[in-house]
């Protein structure tokens, strides 16, 4: 099982390659962070510039829908409110 990373922004899994037991890991990854919003976003689209497989989006424990394919955005204003809201990606491996 791959040790946990810190990372500064979203990348592919396959550039850890002083890592091997990233390189041979199959299953579901996760990346996790938090946010803060200073009011309620009744419409919020969440675009990613790239994603390299599909990804589960979850924000503040609630599971907003999958990101699959161009033009990799999904709409998750429902989902936000005021305050710190943790939010997670999860994808296959």
């Amino acid at each position: 099982m791959p040790k946990p990373k810190t990372l500064n922004k979203l990348q592919p899994w396959t550039n850890f390659t002083e890592d091997s037991s990233t390189q041979s890991f199959s299953g579901i990854g996760v990346y996790t962070t938090s946010f803060k919003l200073k009011k309620k976003a009744d419409d919020f689209v969440l675009k990613f510039d790239k994603l390299y497989e599909s990804a589960k989006v979850i924000i503040n424990g609630q599971d907003a829908g999958i990101v699959w394919s161009l033009p990799y955005e999904i709409n998750v204003g429902k989902y936000l409110k005021k305050g710190k809201l943790p939010f997670r990606l999860k994808f296959p491996t």
